[in-house]
């Protein structure tokens, strides 16, 4: 267990949670308009290797970890609110560094670097506040109001930002997405801020009972990885459209936060561990597929199926999470999910350097083996 758990924090409002859903709103707005383009934009559009991708996000990834140990320092001494407040303060600078990208030559990796820190800090300090408030006999419930949430903000963003490139391209995308960012943290501004204590060490992490996590979370990275960055890539090399692209992740989106709300209030009355068996394997099996996609039809179908099945992990998983979370020194488990969830990136975007494009949907695929362990 993660011991040494001592927290503080002041009386909050109920509709303090409302807040932070309408945060994951309007941030889900404005990242489906340009997260699944983002790889495209440095890979088609502005022409780099692909192994350049690979190390931009392997940058941000590292700055991630960085920034977690910081969140958990600065939700300890200023508080939740100021740790996320924060994450814009860096977040938003860095999407302005895109417009000066063809200037910055080789330092064009520093973009990364700063949005890695941001959502550090940004999903330390969400997940603690989420924790701290879900009840555990509702905590899948809650999950799938988390994920239907992104939905809301997320499902015409897709879409929305392909026809934006169409017709006024890339530029025009970013300052959209940056506004969208400023309206979704502001009402943060208005509400109680929560303190969290945490005597927090790494050798902590390293304890039996959370092996099956350890592999879970790093699985899940695993996943994040290849359907965040190199299915893009594979899709859009076969649709040539990123209207189609932004159609096909428009609808999976839909369906996934439907789905995912469902699989969370059904998960309240079953054992999580089982749902998140039973999906993995089926996800799995429809990751590995997509690698004999070969046309419109086939990218949308196994494209589809494979959303689908991972909100059977993916909502099942966080519950388990918060739950578990709870029992524990929240603010060091929370730590220890996403610091995993970083090593299952690092490992995907190195191994996939040297297996290729094409081979990284299979890695997706095997990866799901290790939440049998649930």
């Amino acid at each position: 267990m993660l011991n040494g758990y001592n927290q503080r924090f002041l009386h909050t409002k109920s509709s303090d949670m409302f807040q932070m859903y309408f945060l994951l709103m309007f941030r889900a707005l404005g990242f489906s308009m340009i997260g699944i383009f983002l790889p495209l934009f440095l890979y088609v559009e502005k022409g780099y290797a692909f192994d350049q991708v690979v190390w931009f996000y392997t940058i941000m990834s590292l700055a991630f970890i960085v920034s977690c140990l910081m969140a958990l320092k600065i939700v300890s001494k200023f508080g939740i609110k100021h740790s996320i407040i924060l994450s814009y303060f860096i977040l938003i600078p860095s999407f302005i560094m895109l417009f000066f990208i063809d200037s910055m030559n080789n330092y064009y990796w520093l973009i990364g670097f700063f949005q890695g820190l941001s959502f550090g800090l940004f999903w330390i300090a969400f997940h603690v506040d989420a924790a701290l408030h879900i009840k555990r006999k509702s905590s899948g419930k809650a999950s799938g109001l988390i994920s239907f949430s992104s939905v809301i903000g997320a499902v015409i963003g897709p879409i929305f930002g392909a026809f934006v490139i169409y017709f006024w391209g890339f530029n025009l995308l970013f300052i959209i997405a940056l506004c969208l960012f400023i309206v979704s943290f502001l009402p943060l501004f208005l509400s109680n801020d929560v303190y969290i204590k945490t005597d927090f060490h790494f050798k902590q992490m390293f304890n039996r009972e959370h092996y099956k996590y350890f592999f879970g979370y790093f699985a899940q990275g695993v996943r994040y990885t290849v359907s965040g960055i190199f299915w893009p890539i594979f899709a859009f090399l076969i649709l040539q459209s990123y209207v189609s692209l932004g159609f096909l992740t428009t609808l999976g989106t839909l369906i996934v936060g439907i789905f995912g709300y469902y699989i969370g209030k059904k998960s309240d009355h079953f054992r999580k561990g089982k749902l998140i068996k039973m999906f993995a394997m089926i996800n799995g099996v429809f990751s590995v597929v997509r690698i004999f996609a070969w046309s419109v039809l086939s990218v949308f179908g196994f494209g589809l199926a494979e959303h689908i099945t991972s909100a059977g992990v993916d909502v099942p998983l966080l519950a388990k999470t918060y739950s578990r979370a709870k029992r524990e020194e929240i603010a060091g488990f929370v730590f220890f999910r996403e610091f995993m969830l970083r090593m299952g990136e690092l490992f995907a975007l190195i191994i996939v350097l040297f297996i290729g494009l094409k081979w990284s949907l299979v890695l997706g695929g095997f990866s799901n083996l290790l939440f049998l362990l649930f």
